[in-house]
């Protein structure tokens, strides 16, 4: 995609340093700011990232709004101490993965989290066609209604290049929340 859109010279990890800085860094190279919404955070990987995105919660307990360990052996990590906390678990019926995936599932249902296991009959280790899009789908549907709506109505107004009404609808998202 990136050599695409322009003259691709050399390669650098976004994530040296960690996340925060990569929005940084891209934030910078755009001339744009950043603003980033603590409601809405997902911590999300595939195989070892899956594997890493339970711990990763654990840590910052508060930070993370919803997880989806995806094809990665999910460990019965403690989360109780947020239990606003929603999880998309996937792993594929034919991946080594998949009784891990299971057991956590089991376990997050019977706490009462907001949980949905996805475990499709003929996927391996591998994320299915479309996998990531349909996790970013049933985050997006943790939005309540009303706030979606404004969301929803910004993205179209940017994508009209319209930033100064979309900006107006999103300061009126800011005020719902309390921002």
């Amino acid at each position: 995609i990136a050599c695409e859109l322009a003259s691709v010279h050399a390669m650098h990890d976004p994530t040296e340093g960690g996340i925060a800085t990569a929005l940084h860094e891209l934030a910078d190279a755009a001339n744009v700011g950043l603003r980033i919404d603590r409601d809405r955070i997902l911590c999300s990987g595939f195989s070892a990232g899956g594997a890493q995105t339970l711990p990763q919660m654990a840590k910052k307990i508060d930070l993370f709004s919803a997880g989806s360990p995806c094809g990665g052996c999910c460990y019965n990590i403690e989360l109780e101490k947020n239990p606003s906390l929603a999880f998309y678990i996937f792993a594929g019926k034919k991946d080594f993965a998949w009784g891990g995936a299971k057991l956590a599932y089991e376990e997050f249902d019977k706490k009462g989290f907001n949980v949905r296991f996805v475990n499709p009959d003929d996927i391996g280790h591998a994320m299915e066609p479309g996998g990531w899009q349909k996790i970013f789908d049933w985050f997006d549907g943790l939005i309540p209604a009303d706030q979606l709506v404004y969301l929803q109505s910004g993205r179209e107004l940017l994508e009209k290049k319209q930033p100064g009404k979309a900006a107006q609808v999103l300061k009126k998202l800011l005020a719902l929340k309390g921002v």
